[in-house]
């Protein structure tokens, strides 16, 4: 059996072949068995498992990076904010920035 692993050390494949491809950098580690019931991770070139209840952790720290690309993607470019700010002042500037925290809220 094959596992790979980002390069954070999530899993993100497993294969009993070891011919999977990413369009990425990944780690393939061959192992004898998987444990179903666990969730596994690659820590210092080792395959570590915990409870799936520790990866709620995980799913938290998720959401508030999809927070984060989701403000960033909607946020106007710098100079469009500098470009504002210039020609109608800081507090409209700020009501546009408001606007978007609003959108996508922590």
């Amino acid at each position: 059996m094959y596992l790979w692993f980002n390069e954070s050390g999530k899993r993100i494949g497993m294969s009993g072949t070891d011919n999977l491809s990413f369009s990425f950098a990944t780690t393939k580690i061959e192992v004898a068995s998987v444990e179903e019931d666990k969730v596994c991770k690659l820590i210092d070139g080792k395959v570590v498992y915990s409870d799936p209840v520790e990866v709620a952790e995980d799913a938290d720290a998720m959401a508030a990076m999809q927070t984060r690309k989701n403000r960033r993607a909607a946020y106007p470019s710098i100079e469009d904010q500098l470009d504002k700010i210039y020609h109608e002042g800081l507090d409209a500037w700020k009501v546009n920035i408001k606007a978007v925290k609003d959108a996508h809220p922590k």
